[in-house]
């Protein structure tokens, strides 16, 4: 592994540490065997397709919903993932909250955070699905902005910012 690289077997062992604290904490067998339950499907969402190499870290996809396909399930993947709304309306989904997106809307997906993409009503979207490997944003250990900003990001210790058009609305009234 690359020096100041997420190693996605790091990523999994926290995971699984986080959910085992959570479950310590749980004294009623049956909450626990329901969340244990829960965790394990985490694991059945999680997308297969190899989007980038150790070679080639990134890679970009146009999209148009309905004309390509009328949904992306949920799913989650190593990569981190920006959704960039070119034209129309869509749905998306980011750990299980729906948003109504529009034209000119960015998405950013944390690596390993469930989401989905989907129609909404009659709606047609064109969007650019942009995923890399968050080490291609690294330049070691000693990179202030990784330290700072990015790691905190992937981790989930900050807040995650969805750009949409109503968040600039919000900015400019």
């Amino acid at each position: 592994s690359k020096s100041g690289a997420f190693d996605p077997d790091i990523i999994l062992l926290y995971k699984q540490a986080l959910c085992e604290s959570i479950l310590s904490l749980i004294h009623e067998p049956l909450w626990k065997e329901q969340i244990y339950l829960q965790i394990n499907n985490y694991q059945n969402y999680h997308e297969t397709k190899q989007h980038t190499t150790a070679e080639f870290p990134y890679n970009t996809y146009p999209c148009s919903i309905p004309l390509d396909f009328t949904r992306v399930p949920l799913h989650w993947h190593d990569e981190l993932e920006l959704i960039v709304i070119k034209k129309g309306h869509g749905l998306i989904s980011v750990d299980f909250q729906k948003k109504i997106v529009n034209a000119g809307d960015i998405i950013f997906i944390r690596p390993g955070c469930l989401h989905s993409i989907e129609q909404h009503e009659s709606d047609s979207m064109e969007y650019e699905n942009i995923l890399l490997l968050p080490e291609l944003l690294i330049s070691g250990d000693n990179d202030l902005c990784a330290t700072q900003f990015l790691r905190p990001l992937m981790s989930g210790s900050v807040p995650c910012l969805l750009y949409t058009s109503d968040a600039a609305d919000d900015l400019i009234g």
